[in-house]
């Protein structure tokens, strides 16, 4: 897992998902 895909992952989890609200 390089660093990128890892800060994308964690920006996906941590950001609030208002799509899915």
């Amino acid at each position: 897992v390089t660093y990128l895909e890892l800060a994308g992952f964690i920006q996906y989890v941590v950001q609030p998902h208002r799509n899915l609200v």
